[in-house]
């Protein structure tokens, strides 16, 4: 067989969660290893995005799949956590080309003019008065965070969801989290004993 059909082949026994976990393998070995924050990101990333790929053969990742997912994200309102999307799977398949020759060709090559990002500059601080506000605010949301969200709405208004998203609110004000952080966050990854804090195998809670 020629390389370009062998490496076909081999894309086709090769599903993308394997070649994820032997990039994320090597990446640990490399000069610039990636933090545990971006693995994270990256996994939560690739569960919404990717999730009917993940245990499909390597080939069927095309540049027409990667348009559709930055497209379902623009109708979403998403299309910047579409083009993190991209650029997340975009290394991956470029080590699937170059390392592994699974692929023979970066499908995510052809949407490189859709992923630079034109934003305004972070702030560095917060202002005087964003402060006030905001430590005015966590003096709040020790015990209930839902009843100081819940001013002014009607107690049949409270559903569970809108009150489950008030405490999500109120964490992520607390622990300096990302939102997707707190949305995939499990028991497991939350030590609140002392007694527990040596246990803790991820950067946020002990």
């Amino acid at each position: 067989l020629s390389l370009s059909k062998r490496t076909a082949e081999n894309a086709k026994q090769v599903p993308f969660r394997q070649l994820w976990g032997e990039y994320e393998r090597a990446k640990e070995f490399s000069d610039k290893p990636n933090k545990a924050a971006t693995i994270y990101d990256r996994r939560l990333t690739f569960e919404k995005y990717f999730v009917d790929v993940l245990d499909r053969p390597v080939q069927e990742i095309t540049s027409t799949k990667l348009e559709d997912v930055l497209a379902g994200a623009k109708e979403a309102g998403t299309i910047s956590a579409g083009r993190k999307a991209i650029r997340f799977i975009r290394p991956i398949l470029g080590y699937a080309v170059l390392n592994r020759k699974y692929l023979s060709e970066n499908p995510a090559d052809a949407l490189k003019g859709f992923l630079k990002v034109s934003t305004e500059p972070n702030k560095d601080r917060l202002t005087v008065s964003e402060t006030v506000n905001l430590f005015d605010t966590l003096k709040h949301l020790d015990n209930h965070p839902s009843e100081f969200f819940a001013k002014g709405i009607k107690p049949r208004e409270l559903s569970r969801s809108r009150m489950l998203m008030m405490d999500s609110v109120a964490l992520l004000l607390l622990s300096g989290l990302r939102q997707r952080e707190i949305l995939g966050l499990c028991w497991n990854q939350v030590f609140l004993r002392e007694d527990q804090w040596d246990q803790a195998g991820g950067p946020y809670f002990w």
